[in-house]
């Protein structure tokens, strides 16, 4: 049976990439129904309404697997399948068309595909990729579970893609100078594993053979290390990691600074403020950009924005803190500045961000103390 489609799939871009191909589809109207937003969001839902007719297209029979694609798509968000009888061109035809569930919170308002196309469009785009290039394709819980993940990661590469870094003493790179190419399908279920070959241009004007290489595909995150430049004290968080337990540190439990992914939606300086609230209890502060860097860029995607965060910090102490629904078990520390160094320097402190951060404390602290 055919398909109509009157929501976000519309969009060429994005049914192309979920499918695995382009997939074109012939103008077709629903009579009797129509077309309304959710009540949060800019999402499409059909309703019954007598009135109104719900334009759309019809796609052709697709493959098994192209269907299965597309119902994890809707199947994830509380839609369902029913038959309905579009027109096309005065001809009546049976099509299958995904509903809104029980669960969804509809507005009256009227879902507009421009307004979606601006404020979601690109990272909904972006969004397909990966789950389109999933093999096998994911079922609805998967993708439910994942939905949010896969948003950071997208987000992420839209990001990255507008950047535009300076290249005063490194190469300037242009299209096609690296690649990667033979991407083997993801695994992992919060974080991914990919294995891809990567082709450069080299220092020789040559290009190198095919290069196997895999890489951990993390996220963005916002990191922030509070600082009162009034007492000389900044704020740390311990936790237990399981990088250093992996790798089998007697001691996996770590210090750092507050540190959050970046959500799909929120920019870094949100996630930065967000994560500060959260994780030390502190929202009147004033946040400084430190910098941007690749933490391990050998094997990870991972990119952090690290923050200064300015304001008053409680008297020198330690108590716990952390969000039980994300299963977070921290310790938080107040300490002056001095014991903040000495931890570098007797190599408690071994968490590079922190470390990066505390140095460039170091070369600002004393203009940032006469100026408090």
């Amino acid at each position: 049976m055919r398909t109509f489609l009157y929501g976000t799939l519309l969009d060429d871009t994005l049914r192309a990439r979920l499918l695995g191909r382009a997939v074109a589809g012939v103008d077709a109207q629903l009579r009797g129904y129509r077309v309304v937003s959710h009540a949060d969001e800019p999402i499409p839902a059909l309703v019954a309404d007598a009135s109104s007719t719900a334009s759309g297209i019809l796609l052709d029979v697709l493959s098994e697997d192209e269907l299965q694609r597309m119902d994890a798509y809707e199947f994830a968000f509380d839609y369902a399948v029913t038959t309905v009888t579009v027109d096309v061109a005065g001809t009546a035809t049976d099509a299958r068309v995904y509903v809104p569930g029980d669960n969804c919170v509809l507005s009256d308002a009227t879902w507009s595909f421009d307004k979606w196309l601006t404020e979601k469009g690109p990272l909904s785009r972006e969004r397909a990729i990966e789950i389109g290039a999933a093999r096998p394709p994911l079922d609805a819980e998967t993708l439910r579970k994942q939905w949010k993940m896969i948003g950071s990661r997208a987000a992420a590469r839209l990001r990255a893609a507008e950047e535009e870094p300076p290249s005063d003493l490194r190469y300037t790179a242009h299209p096609g100078d690296a690649i990667a190419q033979n991407k083997a399908p993801l695994r992992g279920d919060f974080f991914k594993f990919s294995q891809f070959e990567m082709v450069h241009r080299t220092f020789h004007n040559t290009t190198t053979d095919p290069l196997p290489r895999e890489a951990i595909i993390g996220v963005d995150a916002a990191i922030v290390l509070p600082y009162d430049p009034v007492s000389d004290c900044v704020l740390l968080v311990e936790q237990v990691r399981s990088g250093p337990l992996m790798r089998g540190a007697p001691n996996p439990w770590a210090l750092e600074p507050v540190a959050g992914m970046v959500d799909p939606g929120e920019t870094p300086e949100d996630a930065a403020i967000r994560e500060t609230a959260e994780e030390a209890d502190i929202s009147n502060f004033t946040l400084r950009k430190m910098f941007g860097c690749y933490p391990s860029p050998g094997g990870s995607t991972d990119y952090f924005y690290c923050y200064l965060a300015l304001g008053t910090l409680p008297e020198p102490t330690s108590y716990t803190g952390g969000m039980p629904e994300e299963n977070e078990d921290l310790r938080i520390h107040v300490i002056p500045f001095s014991d903040a160094m000495r931890l570098v320097e007797t190599g408690e402190a071994n968490i590079a961000p922190l470390i990066a951060m505390l140095l460039w404390l170091q070369r600002e602290r004393d203009t940032l103390r006469r100026t408090a």
